[in-house]
């Protein structure tokens, strides 16, 4: 089952090996979702592979049990083992989002404020003249709700998008435009 620890956003896998699965159930909280052996997994060398999707809201930040029961077409049964995970569904809040950076000259100074409980990290990515995807790491930590940066930029346009993301990996992004001459 995945996820093993740390945190739950909603989204759970499992892979077991059965011919003839009737059903699968997570339970999760104190509730329960029936997962659709049709639709909802798919097989691959042997083993059969299931993704459920959970509205895990009414438990953001508390700790939840989550489990599987697989029952076979002869009503034989075999659970999964019980984990426990944080629930953090809420997106980390970007407390200055049409203010964090400035410019002068080739250098951006970056002054991001945030609120987030389980912040994991900031980063920055962008396309660059020849068409590549870059991305880099602004901050791993946060200095009371801040991450201070300064980064330069060789002469060019660019559309930035800093993204602060969190343990369970909720994330938000602004935009940052700018002009290197």
């Amino acid at each position: 089952t995945i996820p093993l620890s740390g945190f739950a956003d909603g989204t759970f896998e499992i892979q077991f090996k059965e011919e003839n699965p009737a059903s699968l159930i997570l339970h999760y909280g104190n509730k329960t979702k029936n997962i659709s052996l049709d639709g909802d997994c798919h097989e691959e060398r042997s083993k059969i592979y299931c993704d459920s999707v959970a509205d895990l809201r009414e438990f953001d930040g508390e700790e939840i049990y989550y489990w599987y029961t697989l029952t076979d077409v002869a009503g034989n049964i075999d659970e999964s083992k019980k984990r426990r995970l944080s629930v953090d569904t809420t997106a980390p809040v970007i407390n200055n989002p049409n203010s964090f950076w400035t410019q002068r000259g080739k250098y951006i100074y970056f002054n991001i404020s945030v609120t987030e409980e389980n912040f994991d990290e900031i980063n920055y990515h962008y396309i660059d003249i020849k068409g590549d995807l870059k991305s880099r790491l602004l901050c791993s930590t946060l200095k009371n709700g801040m991450c201070i940066a300064k980064r330069s930029f060789i002469k060019g346009h660019y559309g930035l998008t800093v993204n602060v993301i969190d343990k369970a990996g909720n994330s938000v992004g602004a935009p940052a435009v700018f002009d290197v001459n």
